[in-house]
C-alpha cells in the first residue's frame, strides 16, 4: 500500500465501524474456526451442496488443527506461511506443535523471511513455546532434487507439507511432485504425510490432479484462500445482522 493510501485510510479519516484486516492473517485464523463457519454459513452450505469434492475438502480443512506432526516442511515463507506457523504455536495452547521435532523451510528469501518471523512474530510468543532449530534452504518449488530430498528425509515422520507461495499453479505443481515422491518412499518408512496446498479458489482440475497421485501414506488438502475468506465474511455479516 502506498503512503498516500495509507494516509487516507488512517483512523481519523474513517468511520468508527470501519474495520481493516490482512487477508493472509484472516484466512489462516479462519482455519481454526472452520467448524463454526460450516455450521452457520448459508453461503458455504450452498457451495458444499453443489460440489461433493469441495465439501469433502472442507471437512478435511476443518480437522487440520487436530494434526500433531513431528515434522513441518514449508515451501514458501511469506506472510501466509509465517502467520500459519505462528497460529499453530498459539492456538489451543500450541497443541499442533507439541510433538514437533523438525522444521524445514524452503524459500528464495528464506533467511530474510525467518529474520522477519523472529523479529516481528516469534518475539510475541511465550518463551515456554519454542520451535526446533529450523533447516533453512534457499530454493524454489522448481528444484525437483531438493523436493525429493525433503520427501526422503520425511519418510519416517508424521509430516505436514505446507505449500504456501502466492502462486497457485506453482503450489499445485510442487504439491504434485512431493506427493509422488512421498508415495515412492511409502515402503521405506513408517511416516505419513499431509500436504496442505494454498490456492485462490477450489478447483476440480486441481483436485483431480492431486487425487490421481493419492496413496495410503499421503493425504492432501486444498486451502482455497478466497473460499475461506468467503465463509469469514458470511459469518461476520450474520453476526452484524443479529
Amino acid at each position: 500500500m502506498c503512503l498516500t493510501n495509507h494516509h487516507v485510510l488512517r483512523t481519523y479519516n474513517t468511520t468508527p465501524k470501519t474495520r481493516f484486516f490482512n487477508v493472509h492473517i484472516e484466512a489462516v485464523r479462519s482455519l481454526f474456526v472452520l467448524e463454526q463457519g460450516v455450521t452457520h454459513s448459508e453461503w458455504l452450505s450452498d457451495q458444499r451442496d453443489a460440489n461433493q469434492a469441495l465439501s469433502a475438502n472442507w471437512d478435511a480443512l476443518a480437522v487440520i488443527k487436530n494434526l500433531r506432526p513431528q515434522r513441518i516442511v514449508m515451501v514458501g515463507f511469506g506472510r501466509f506461511g509465517q502467520h500459519l506457523l505462528i497460529e499453530m504455536m498459539l492456538r489451543n495452547d500450541g497443541c499442533m506443535v507439541e510433538n514437533l521435532t523438525s522444521l524445514a523451510i524452503i524459500s528464495p528469501d528464506v533467511f530474510k523471511g525467518w529474520a522477519h518471523f523472529e523479529r516481528l512474530l516469534l518475539c510475541n510468543v511465550s518463551p515456554g513455546k519454542t520451535l526446533p532449530n529450523p533447516e533453512l534452504t534457499s530454493g524454489t518449488h522448481n528444484d525437483v532434487g531438493l523436493l525429493h530430498s525433503i520427501a526422503q528425509e520425511s519418510k519416517d515422520l508424521e509430516t505436514i507439507f505446507i505449500i504456501g507461495t502466492d502462486d497457485t499453479p506453482a503450489n499445485i505443481q510442487a504439491a504434485s511432485v512431493i506427493q509422488r515422491f512421498c508415495a515412492a518412499h511409502a515402503g521405506e518408512g513408517r511416516g505419513h504425510a499431509t500436504i496442505i496446498v494454498r490456492t485462490n479458489m477450489f478447483s476440480m482440475a486441481h483436485e483431480r490432479l492431486l487425487h490421481s497421485g493419492k496413496s495410503d501414506n499421503v493425504d492432501h488438502v486444498i486451502l482455497p484462500t478466497y473460499h475461506v475468506l468467503g465463509a469469514y465474511f458470511s459469518r461476520r455479516m450474520r453476526m452484524n445482522e443479529q
